[in-house]
């Protein structure tokens, strides 16, 4: 995802969806079903396969797959909002890096990983 929000349009389509969804919105119905729709049950069917092979601990896997975009969703802000108008750019790839980290530290079960 920090790839595509550094080389794609990604975080400009986000912006608009999010800037326009009030007023148009079939933009965010859209949105909601096609992108996220989507991508939400994949991550989280991968969260819930991790916990049920003991490679991560006890988790809720909707609420970690929102914590783990969280960073993502504040990077497309910073990129298309605030960078604009001269805040300092933001390394997307180490904070997914960063992210990452935290999250697989997280996730980690407490006694040993298995095999």
């Amino acid at each position: 995802m920090a790839s595509r929000i550094d080389e794609t349009p990604m975080a400009a389509v986000a912006k608009l969806v999010i800037a326009e969804s009030r007023a148009f919105p079939e933009i965010g119905r859209f949105y909601l079903k096609e992108v996220i729709g989507r991508g939400l049950p994949l991550l989280e069917g991968l969260i819930a396969r991790g916990i049920a092979q003991g490679e991560f601990r006890k988790v809720d896997p909707g609420l970690t797959v929102r914590s783990m975009l969280g960073p993502m969703l504040f990077a497309v802000i910073w990129r298309s909002v605030f960078e604009p108008i001269g805040a300092s750019k933001l390394d997307i790839r180490a904070l997914a890096r960063h992210h990452a980290d935290l999250m697989l530290r997280a996730l980690r079960p407490d006694g040993p990983l298995p095999p």
